[in-house]
């Protein structure tokens, strides 16, 4: 009836005047405009409309097929509802007033009456089965179907995606909709973060404004000259040398790898006996906090509550003011600084580098200051991605920047002045018997701040002594003991203990400890640098000699040559072993207890072919004697291989060490071996005499004499 039109007939559009009474009558037969009986007229002398239909409107009343009822909202070929009681009757009877496309009049189907009739319909079939569709449908063959359907895209961030008809299929899945972190472009789901590269850099790119991406902004551990080069906003540039200027996260310094000694020298003035000097090889960069972790910063991941005395800006009383955000957070122990970096970790997606076991992370648990427990947290170790506790050694080689005295800036490295320490520290001679803000001191060469004094700051070692030569120690076990590492002294300190090497250890929680935050860095590969003996694997150095396993060894080492480790290369024997070639022989086993001075016998008596005392292997043939001598006494021992063995090899060796004290074994196929041995003590020593057969057993002569 409407023919493409939207009026209120199809002889108006939407929102025109009318229909006036001309255009009623032009297209109807309703007798109140057009002067006919009551009475139905004949078909087809009023104009039809656009699509050449005759009478839609006001003749008859036509019967439709649907039962009564619309559907709500947008909908495709509606047949109505599928039951009901009334049927629809549609275009007005002659004697309605106002004829309208949109009216209808609902009956029951055995209503009859002479103002009602029907007109046909047909479904075309078009040649080639092609149908006739709406704007946004095509020919699907039995019936119109839909240019653009729903469909499951592949492929990262996807989460929903159209199909487009192409004329002849549908086209590839195109996503409409992605995961958080991804957005559409070119027809793909892509992450809002992409790897870029400055030069040699290793940078991200982000998606901006939901149009392009922005500038390359470095990542972590990368070389940069300036804040904006940096994705973190950071370009730590406090290290001496532009080699260690380096983006970092907020708040925190590039510290390089590197070699130092650690502790002091006997010289050093107030040096302490534990304070024992070792050479250290720290072999992985890390990130330092710059100051220490203030109170602000404190509350803002516990929740607002502060632990700390000195919550104002003066005065020497405990307060809980909360009035000092720039000051150092003290009254915090171990395990809650610890819990406090996990918390930094869980907020950056990083991985938690203390598993805290029953001992709770959340700000109920640690934001005053206190964990309780006597658990020790477990450590995941300075591979850690996230944020933790310096060790011990991290802590001091990162004080010294790599200065060698009592302090970082003194004129005279062993006994610096008053004025020194104070330029650098806030100590009982200066601090107001208080904490104080942070960062007001001079820095050391890696831009640190208040590394002596103001606080003392946790490590994460327990109480040890120092080993020796070590890389990356991490101290004493943590379930050793109770006690924690504190580094850096505190404003009640005399400047005699206000100095790099100095060490302490409780457990706390007191008003003069607080702590700093680490963060090991992973560098871009083309800009790692690895100390003197190490070598960059990935984005990590890894020692150039390396221990090794050989059976009887007291040290094997391996050695890289550059693509790979070499092999092992034995460097001592253990106890009651001998190197014999590539391989550390034992003979401490199984001793026999015949004392002899002459003896002569066939291999079948004393043969010992037992594998576990002697590692030769198949053919081997071990006899052992006692030997009873006096201080000073020397004896010559000869061996010599009769009928069937091919080869000899005697030892004399010491019962209380085993260790090999003479030997004749410098030649294959040596048929006669012998030994000169002067006894250093009075005692008994064991001669061992070895044969070997790739056949049958022979015999040998062992001559025992002055």
């Amino acid at each position: 009836a409407r023919a493409g039109t939207t009026g209120a007939t199809y002889a108006t559009t939407l929102g025109a005047p009318g229909p006036t009474a001309t255009q009623i009558a032009a297209i109807s037969n309703q007798a109140g405009y057009t002067g006919l009986l009551y009475s139905s007229q004949p078909i087809a002398q009023k104009a039809p409309n656009a699509w050449g239909l005759y009478d839609m409107l006001a003749n008859v009343a036509e019967w439709g097929n649907d039962w009564t009822g619309y559907t709500a909202g947008a909908v495709t070929d509606p047949t109505g509802p599928a039951t009901g009681s009334l049927k629809s009757v549609l275009g007005y009877l002659y004697v309605n007033l106002l004829p309208r496309a949109a009216n209808f009049e609902n009956v029951t189907p055995n209503y009859r009456i002479w103002t009602g009739g029907i007109r046909l319909v047909r479904s075309a079939v078009h040649p080639k089965l092609q149908l006739i569709c709406p704007t946004g449908f095509h020919d699907g063959g039995a019936a119109c179907e839909p240019d653009v359907i729903g469909c499951a895209p592949t492929g990262a961030g996807t989460i929903s995606g159209n199909a487009t008809w192409n004329g002849s299929g549908y086209g590839s899945c195109i996503p409409t909709g992605c995961a958080t972190g991804y957005h559409v472009e070119g027809g793909l789901c892509l992450t809002n973060d992409k790897t870029c590269t400055v030069g040699a850099a290793t940078g991200v790119q982000t998606w901006s404004s939901g149009t392009s991406y922005g500038a390359c902004k470095l990542a972590l551990g990368s070389l940069c000259t300036a804040n904006i080069d940096c994705g973190s906003g950071r370009c730590a540039t406090g290290a001496a040398g532009t080699e260690n200027d380096r983006c970092a996260p907020a708040g925190m310094n590039y510290i390089p790898s590197g070699t130092f000694i650690m502790g002091s020298p006997a010289t050093e003035t107030s040096r302490i006996a534990d304070e024992v000097q070792h050479q250290v090889t720290i072999t992985r960069p890390f990130f330092l906090g710059e100051k220490e972790v203030t109170q602000a910063e404190w509350t803002a991941r516990s929740g607002g509550t502060n632990p700390s005395c000195f919550q104002t800006t003066t005065g020497t009383s405990c307060t809980t003011s909360n009035a000092n955000p720039t000051g150092p957070v003290e009254l915090v122990d171990w395990r809650a600084a610890m819990a406090y970096a996990n918390g930094l970790s869980e907020a950056e997606g990083l991985p938690a580098c203390y598993d805290l076991g029953s001992l709770t992370s959340t700000t109920t648990g640690w934001g005053g200051g206190t964990l309780a427990g006597t658990a020790s947290p477990l450590f995941a170790g300075v591979a850690c991605a996230g944020y933790r506790l310096p060790t011990e050694s991290e802590w001091e080689y990162a004080a010294r920047a790599g200065t060698t005295g009592a302090t970082f800036n003194a004129a005279n490295p062993l006994t610096p002045t008053t004025a020194e320490f104070n330029a650098i520290s806030w100590n009982a001679g200066n601090a107001g018997s208080r904490t104080q803000a942070v960062g007001q001191k001079l820095a050391n060469n890696f831009g640190l701040y208040d590394v002596l004094g103001n606080v003392w700051e946790w490590a994460y070692d327990s109480s040890a002594t120092y080993p020796g030569t070590v890389a990356d120690p991490l101290g004493g076990s943590p379930t050793s003991n109770t006690t924690r590492i504190l580094r850096g002294a505190a404003w009640n300190n005399p400047t005699s203990d206000t100095r790099v090497a100095r060490r302490n250890d409780y457990f706390g929680p007191f008003n003069v400890q607080g702590f700093r935050i680490a963060r090991t860095a992973v560098l871009p590969a083309a800009q790692s640098a690895c100390p003197t003996g190490y070598h960059l694997n990935g984005a990590t150095c890894d020692p150039d000699v390396v221990d090794c396993a050989v059976a009887n060894a007291a040290g094997a080492k391996q050695t890289w040559d550059g693509s790979a480790y070499g092999l092992c290369t034995i460097t001592a024997c253990a106890a009651g072993t001998t190197l014999q070639g590539s391989e550390c022989v034992g003979y401490c086993v199984n001793v026999g207890a015949t004392a002899v001075s002459t003896v002569s016998n066939t291999a079948g008596t004393f043969a010992n072919t037992d594998p576990t005392n002697g590692p030769r292997g198949a053919g081997y043939y071990y006899d052992r004697y006692a030997v009873t001598l006096a201080a000073g006494q020397v004896i010559t021992v000869t061996q010599t291989a009769n009928t069937g063995f091919t080869d000899t090899f005697l030892y004399l060796y010491g019962s209380a060490s085993c260790g090999v004290l003479a030997q004749d074994d410098d030649s294959a196929g040596n048929l006669n071996s012998r030994i000169i041995f002067t006894a250093p003590a009075a005692g008994t020593y064991y001669l061992l005499a070895t044969t070997y057969s790739a056949g049958a057993l022979g015999t040998y002569t062992l001559t025992v004499g002055p």
